[in-house]
């Protein structure tokens, strides 16, 4: 897949949509945004409003979602992550494949980082007037794009836009989250935000 793609991509379409794969890329990267600090994140409005925007109906909104945030131990993040991903919004991907692919982006967040589909930020300034002080809150924002034929078998396949966010207050810097593996029972607050999207197979990027 693109080398240089701000998403990881998680894709069960066959050889043959890789062209549409590239521009549906081209469409959304854009989108992953810089902040005053220059932290990278998706720039959610802006993306809906280039979809509003485009001429046609090669891309069209199916379904946005925010579940509620949940607590999740960080074994079971790939898990729970999976879950928000494609239940709400029934994104037609084998939970097994997702599951796979999210395994090695949370246990090597520096890779993911390198890769430009994560970004470590603080999530909460805190409040150390407070009695007893409240934490600033850090964490990481990962960025998905799924991809997957629709069960109909038409024109159009199912992509999915999905936002990862991950956070505690015990883990207040990059070297925190490195240190954890794949069997550490600490708490993470768990954010998933998704968009599901009909593409045609033509579509073009403007």
């Amino acid at each position: 897949m693109s080398a240089d793609s701000p998403l990881e991509v998680i894709s069960t379409l066959p050889p043959n949509f890789q062209p549409v794969t590239e521009q549906l890329l081209k469409f959304i990267s854009p989108h992953v945004k810089s902040s005053s600090d220059g932290q990278k994140f998706f720039d959610w409005t802006g993306f809906k409003n280039a979809i509003d925007d485009y001429p046609g109906v090669d891309i069209v909104i199916e379904g946005f979602d925010s579940p509620s945030t949940s607590k999740v131990a960080f074994k079971e993040l790939p898990s729970q992550t999976a879950d928000g991903l494609i239940v709400t919004l029934s994104m037609p991907i084998a939970k097994a494949s997702v599951i796979a692919a999210l395994k090695p982006l949370f246990t090597d967040l520096q890779s993911a980082k390198d890769k430009g589909v994560a970004s470590f930020k603080q999530i909460s300034p805190g409040d150390p007037s407070k009695r007893p002080p409240v934490p600033a809150v850090h964490g990481w924002e990962c960025r998905l794009l799924l991809l997957a034929e629709k069960p109909s078998q038409t024109s159009d396949f199912s992509a999915l836009v999905g936002t990862v966010q991950i956070a505690s207050p015990k883990l207040s810097t990059e070297e925190k989250w490195y240190a954890l593996d794949e069997a550490s029972t600490e708490e993470i607050t768990l954010d998933v935000t998704v968009m599901k999207l009909g593409v045609e197979a033509g579509f073009q990027a403007p």
